[in-house]
């Protein structure tokens, strides 16, 4: 977690994916800046271009966005290094955060 903010992503938003990795469907809002990169590990079209999550705050690498696998309702599975999450239960997500698992709404 970034020593500036609050985790940038919401607990509602993570979802069972099976790739090893907290995966959570969308960031908080102006959280990650997501930026394009060459020779992607995760990608597996040649050339490998991906998309790297990094923390608006502090540029820390977050970790990678995928798109196009129809996971979601944002189409968007965001692989997090699990060091940079911290969980709260005390901090409620927004009203309109949608819970990734139940499908609806918090």
């Amino acid at each position: 977690m970034c020593s500036l903010r609050e985790s940038p992503y919401w607990a509602p938003q993570k979802f069972p994916c099976g790739c090893g990795w907290p995966a959570f469907d969308d960031a908080v809002a102006g959280a990650v800046e997501e930026r394009p990169e060459k020779n992607d590990p995760l990608s597996s079209s040649l050339p490998k271009y991906g998309v790297e999550a990094v923390c608006r705050s502090c540029g820390g690498h977050l970790g990678h966005v995928i798109r196009g696998e129809g996971l979601t309702p944002t189409d968007a599975r965001h692989c997090v290094n699990g060091v940079c999450l911290a969980y709260d239960g005390a901090v409620e997500a927004p009203a309109d955060v949608v819970n990734v698992v139940e499908g609806a709404a918090v």
